[in-house]
């Protein structure tokens, strides 16, 4: 199992999270893959982390820059 950081920020009603690691080649994809120990790939957690941000009004960014994969979210609550 790997464990990654996540960084959270509670401003107000808002959530943000934040996390990178090192990635793959600059042509891997946006919605990323992992290898599994049997050489499979799998990548369906961040589409449905997507889905249920944008289920919820929330914005996603997923960014693969310099060697670094990076994982934006920030989910807004009511204000009542």
């Amino acid at each position: 199992m790997k464990i990654f950081p996540v960084c959270v920020i509670v401003t107000g009603h808002s959530v943000g999270l934040f996390s990178e690691r090192a990635a793959g080649d600059e042509g891997e994809s946006s919605m990323a893959t992992a290898s599994l120990k049997d050489g499979s790939d799998h990548g369906h957690g961040l589409k449905n982390v997507k889905r249920s941000v944008n289920k919820y009004g929330g914005n996603m960014k997923i960014a693969h820059e310099g060697g670094v994969f990076t994982v934006s979210i920030l989910l807004y609550g009511d204000d009542g």
